[in-house]
């Protein structure tokens, strides 16, 4: 006869006894075993500004009762066991997991990230962060922080600022270079306007002096 074994339970065999050859008769020791899960929690962070060296903060509660086993692994595969119970913490860096194990059947739990969505992150989740123990449950945790590289400028305000240097600084030096020049050709039309001058004042004396001559002929 197969015993009836309740939801949640595994029924095992302790022990066979019977009375020996020819008899046909015997006992049998059944052991219903409670069955117990294993919940895994995952980390993953993304993004160009995300800091991946950073460890965030998580949660746990369950309506079981007791300590647990942990096992955290993290992102080069090393594992560190310890324990924990309802209302204890946990932190997970990116590529990290730990795994809570030996929940029993039919206990409620919950995970949660104490500083989700905080400093410029988006929180996102995947699996069962929360439910009833009747199989084994696993939940990842995503964080994600995109943006702008901060260069130290505020580019939106201070351009034109920028620019407008920029533009007096290379006047200043074009008007720099071509100072020489410029005294050169000062130098040079002052130069070119007393011959000119020097010329006429010539000619005048000479038509002047011809004028005269002419006079004194009549």
């Amino acid at each position: 006869v197969e015993p009836s074994v309740p939801t949640g339970y595994t029924c095992t065999t302790n022990s066979v006894s019977d009375s020996g050859f020819p008899s046909t008769t015997g006992t049998a020791s059944l052991v219903n075993v409670l069955n117990t899960y294993t919940l895994t929690v995952d980390k993953k962070v993304t993004g160009n500004l995300a800091d991946k060296t950073r460890a965030f903060s998580f949660s746990f509660t369950t309506s079981a009762t007791g300590q647990f086993e942990t096992v955290k692994t993290d992102a080069s595969g090393a594992q560190a066991t310890g324990s924990i119970a309802s209302g204890g913490t946990f932190t997970l860096k990116d590529g990290e997991s730990i795994e809570v194990k030996a929940l029993p059947h039919g206990a409620t739990y919950t995970v949660a990230e104490t500083d989700a969505n905080a400093d410029g992150y988006t929180t996102t989740t995947q699996g069962d962060t929360t439910g009833t123990m009747v199989s084994d449950k696993a939940a990842t945790f995503i964080n994600h922080k995109q943006g702008v590289i901060p260069t130290g400028f505020d580019t939106s305000s201070s351009f034109a600022l920028w620019q407008g240097l920029l533009l007096a600084c290379i006047a200043c030096i074009g008007l720099w270079m071509l100072m020489p020049l410029l005294r050169q050709n000062r130098w040079a039309l002052k130069e070119a306007f007393s011959s000119d001058e020097l010329v006429k004042d010539r000619k005048k004396r000479r038509v002047g002096a011809h004028m005269r001559g002419k006079h004194v002929a009549r």
